[in-house]
């Protein structure tokens, strides 16, 4: 009995779902389908221009020996940008974006339900990041000294405001496929897809053995893809692109799983944009105690630049302790306030302070 009643309601619900859509109740769900995807089309082209759009899409995801080259080039100048911490060069390396082509080809394939056009962009646009990620390795083996910069660790820890960029600068871009004025900005278009600096700091990680920093890289770049290719796929939906009925369910089913992804990748980074708050709150306490533990033990001194790690032995503060040139320290001072913070803090703590010593002159001197 309750297994015809939830028939029944079932569909009587998907009476409603089609006169709700301009539907009646006899129309097949394909047509449904192409009726709300025909009203989904509020940034409507021309077929003549849609026809524009198709063929950069096609001509995008055809490989050749230039195309390999922009790849190449473009990690290269990331790596060297990054090595260098150098925000210009990393621009510079954003200004080609290559890799953002497979990915437009990956979005227009989802909405049209072309199989093999998405096979072809999916193999393109994975063979890219595996060449991303070796050109900073080789580039390493030649350089082993290189250390980690500000840039790099910047794109280790992606939170919600990563994934917020990404896509409104994914609108940029895809944008710039229908309007010749956002298309003529090529270095607008280019810089709005950074997706090469997440995939050379992957490398750069592997190569030196942080795995957790490469995770974090790979999160990084897994979100400026998901984002690139949901804002793509409505885009092009908004433009009047629609799935023949025969692939429509398979559009669907891919739609549904991105924006899936979108949703994982919102929550992941949120807890993350907490943890990084949660932090700086830690730093600041930890700033305060000190500052005035160091004030109490020794007048006129104070510490800066306070950084916390937190291993799994203890919490290990970081930074620098100021004081006059003519001002001692004993090794009991410096212990009775590592043991000051950890009783403030409540738990254990090691304190390693940079000794920086200054000269203060009078007026009169």
């Amino acid at each position: 009995m309750d297994f015809v009643k939830i028939r029944f309601w079932w569909i009587q619900t998907q009476k409603k779902i089609k006169i709700l859509f301009g539907a009646t109740e006899d129309d097949s769900w394909d047509f449904v389908f192409d009726k709300s995807f025909n009203r989904l089309a509020i940034l409507q082209q021309t077929d003549e221009r849609k026809s524009e759009i198709s063929q950069a899409v096609n001509e995008g995801i055809k490989t050749n020996k230039l195309y390999w080259l922009e790849v190449t080039l473009s990690a290269l100048i990331a790596t060297f940008g990054l090595m260098q911490n150098s925000v210009a060069v990393i621009i510079g390396a954003m200004l080609i974006a290559p890799l953002l082509r497979p990915i437009q080809g990956l979005a227009y394939s989802i909405v049209l339900g072309r199989p093999y056009l998405f096979a072809r962009a999916f193999r393109l646009l994975a063979l890219s990041v595996l060449v991303s990620i070796l050109v900073p390795i080789v580039v390493l083996y030649f350089f082993p000294g290189t250390e980690s910069t500000s840039e790099i660790a910047a794109r280790t820890q992606p939170n919600l405001l990563d994934l917020l960029i990404a896509i409104f600068s994914a609108v940029v871009a895809i944008l710039a496929f229908a309007y010749k004025r956002l298309n003529e900005s090529v270095a607008g278009v280019a810089m709005a897809t950074a997706i090469m600096p997440p995939l050379v700091v992957i490398g750069m990680q592997i190569w030196w053995g942080n795995w957790e920093l490469a995770l974090g890289a790979t999160l990084l770049f897994l979100t400026n893809l998901v984002a690139i290719l949901a804002v793509g796929a409505v885009l092009f939906i908004f433009y009047g692109f629609n799935p023949h009925r025969s692939e429509t369910e398979s559009s669907l089913g891919k739609l549904a799983f991105l924006f899936l992804t979108l949703l994982g990748l919102w929550l992941v980074l949120s807890y993350n944009l907490k943890q990084i708050e949660i932090q700086r709150q830690q730093v600041d306490r930890t700033q305060i105690e000190l500052q005035k533990l160091v004030k109490e033990k020794i007048p006129g001194a104070g510490v800066e630049d306070i950084s916390l790690t937190d291993t799994k032995e203890a919490l290990e503060v970081s930074g620098k302790l100021v004081i006059l040139e003519s001002q001692s320290i004993t090794r009991a001072t410096f212990s009775s306030i590592e043991n000051s913070l950890a009783e403030a803090l409540q738990e254990n703590v090691v304190l390693k302070l940079d000794l920086v010593r200054t000269l203060r002159f009078n007026a009169a001197d």
